[in-house]
């Protein structure tokens, strides 16, 4: 391993160049930040890219950039070098955007496109705020999404008898509805502890059985719909390309699924909804009574985008990454409570 700058390893470096690419998991067990990472790249109000707030021109002719972070209440700057750790990639495997087939590649988090910087240089600046890579080897995807974005989580365990009694009763439907109504950042993950998150920038990531989807992995959560009687989600899987079946779910209203032919006006509906994709080309429909009774999590990150509620900047911060001006109730309260607080929270 050695440390390599962006300029010496890819062919013409930039922070951005496709944040709808797939994103590579590094070979220490950061899944759960590169999951946060691309969830807030999949925002439809582009937040990750204020959370850099150098120059784009600047990490390439001045060797250095600097990070937003949300930490302990306040937005805090870090400022980096661009020197990457690199390795030459295992197996020989070709990696797009390499200036040269014996270039290294970094072995943090990137883009499938090496070319791609912002992944590797903002968990590099996470690192460098936490004291060494060391200290990103395991985490929660909720504490990375408060970091990158400013706003507050709650995390819904959907296995915990008072959250399927809510998907009964169709509650946790219009929670879910409400909250990608007001652009807040939400993701959704199998969690499999028997399963390690650590890779090596190479070996596959093993499938769920009986969902197809990676464990403990995070996806984004871009559409909730009610569609010719059914419920339906559809999930951003930052994890595999489009042209892949690997990671992306099996169940109902899946690529194979017969739930197309037995019901064509779906997808017709769909066809006709411009917004609903956000310009994603690897998303999956998900049938979301199947989807609520697999397990795991789903954790919302609440972050008001709408012009009425967000400021340019907050103690330097990025912007869009206020606090929602509706407060949401916790998921502690008692039950009679939480029934009540929601009420009036969807009201």
């Amino acid at each position: 391993m050695r440390w390599v700058r962006p300029g010496d390893f890819s062919r013409d470096p930039d922070y951005f160049k496709d944040l709808t690419s797939v994103v590579v998991p590094g070979r220490m067990n950061d899944l759960w930040l590169a999951g946060a990472m691309a969830a807030v790249a999949a925002h439809p109000d582009a937040l990750v890219e204020n959370i850099f707030g150098s120059s784009p021109d600047d990490f390439k002719q001045f060797g250095v950039y600097t990070c937003r972070l949300y930490k302990n209440g306040k937005w805090v700057e870090v400022v980096c070098d661009t020197r990457l750790p690199c390795a030459p990639p295992l197996g020989g495997k070709k990696v797009e955007g390499l200036k040269a087939a014996s270039s290294p590649c970094p072995i943090t988090a990137r883009s499938a496109n090496a070319a791609e910087q912002w992944i590797p240089l903002l968990e590099k600046a996470v690192a460098k705020y936490h004291g060494s890579y060391e200290a990103l080897n395991g985490g929660d995807v909720g504490e990375a999404l408060v970091d990158l974005t400013g706003g507050s989580t709650e995390t819904i365990e959907l296995a915990a008898p008072e959250i399927q009694a809510w998907v009964e009763s169709g509650r946790l439907w219009d929670l879910l509805e409400l909250y990608v109504a007001d652009a807040h950042i939400c993701t959704a993950l199998v969690e499999d502890k028997t399963v390690s998150v650590a890779t090596d920038g190479n070996t596959e990531l093993p499938a769920s059985e009986g969902t197809g989807l990676f464990p403990n992995a995070a996806y984004s959560v871009v559409m909730v719909k009610h569609i010719v009687g059914f419920d339906l989600v559809r999930l951003a899987c930052p994890w595999s390309s489009a042209m892949e079946t690997r990671g992306h779910w099996t169940g109902d209203w899946s690529d194979d699924s017969t739930k197309w032919d037995d019901f064509p006006e779906v997808a017709e509906t769909l066809r006709d909804d411009a917004d609903s994709s956000f310009g994603f080309s690897n998303l999956r429909m998900v049938g979301a009574r199947e989807a609520f009774a697999v397990g795991g999590g789903v954790t919302v990150t609440r972050s008001a985008s709408s012009p009425a509620t967000r400021t340019d900047t907050d103690e330097g911060g990025p912007r869009h990454c206020e606090t929602s001006v509706k407060p949401v109730p916790s998921l502690d309260l008692p039950a009679g409570q939480a029934l009540q607080a929601w009420e009036e929270a969807l009201a």
